[in-house]
C-alpha cells in the first residue's frame, strides 16, 4: 500500500516515529495489563485452585501444622479435610503458609453457594451442637478442646472438656478443628 503523501522524507520520518510511539504505546499496554493479571491472583485465588483441583496441602499455623485436602476457601478461611470427618479451618491472615504436598489428578470441589464466607460463620455452624468436637488454637500457644458454647461479634465462649469455660478473642485465633463423628448407640 502506498502512503498518500508523495517521497517526502520529512513525512515518512514522521510516520516511523508515530509507528514506533504506537509501539511503544501497544508495549505499555500490554504490560499493564498483566500486572494488573498479577493482582487478581492473590492469595484466596491460589487457595481457590488448590480446592478446585482437590490438592493436598499442609496449613502451617505459628504453633501447628495439618495436611489435607482443601474442602473450601472463604473470604478469610480455609477448610482442609485432614480425616474423614474431622476438618481444620485455618484463618489465610494467621497462617504462617501452605505447602502443595500432593497434586490431584482427579479434581476437587467445587465452590458451593452454601458454604460460608467468612471464619465467624463456620464458627457459630458448630454452636451447641454435641456432635462436633472442636479444638481451637490462639496466639501464644494456647489450645482449648471443646464445644463452642456462643459465638460474639469478637470472642467465641468455649465450654472446655475439663469444665471450664473460656472467651477467645476471634482476632486472636489461628485454627478450628473440627471432629463431627457422631456416636453410635448400641
Amino acid at each position: 500500500m502506498e502512503p498518500d503523501w508523495p517521497d517526502d522524507p520529512e513525512l515518512e520520518l514522521a510516520a516511523r516515529r508515530f509507528r514506533l510511539e504506537r509501539e511503544e504505546d501497544q508495549h505499555e499496554l500490554e504490560s499493564m495489563e498483566e500486572e494488573e493479571r498479577d493482582r487478581v491472583l492473590d492469595l484466596p485465588f491460589a487457595l481457590l485452585e488448590l480446592q478446585w483441583r482437590g490438592d493436598r496441602v499442609r496449613v502451617i499455623t505459628p504453633d501447628r501444622q495439618f495436611e489435607g485436602t482443601v474442602v473450601h476457601v472463604g473470604d478469610d478461611f480455609l477448610s482442609v479435610m485432614t480425616a474423614p470427618d474431622t476438618y481444620v479451618d485455618a484463618r489465610t491472615d494467621q497462617v504462617s503458609g501452605f505447602v502443595v504436598t500432593q497434586r490431584s489428578r482427579d479434581g476437587g470441589r467445587a465452590k458451593l453457594v452454601r458454604d460460608p464466607k467468612r471464619f465467624i460463620a463456620r464458627v457459630r455452624e458448630v454452636v451447641d451442637s454435641v456432635h462436633v468436637q472442636c479444638e481451637f488454637g490462639a496466639r501464644g500457644g494456647v489450645r482449648v478442646s471443646g464445644r463452642v458454647l456462643r459465638v460474639h461479634a469478637d470472642h467465641v465462649a468455649i465450654r472446655s472438656n475439663e469444665g471450664s469455660e473460656w472467651l477467645l478473642p476471634l482476632h486472636s485465633l489461628h485454627y478450628m478443628v473440627r471432629n463431627e463423628r457422631r456416636e453410635t448407640r448400641r
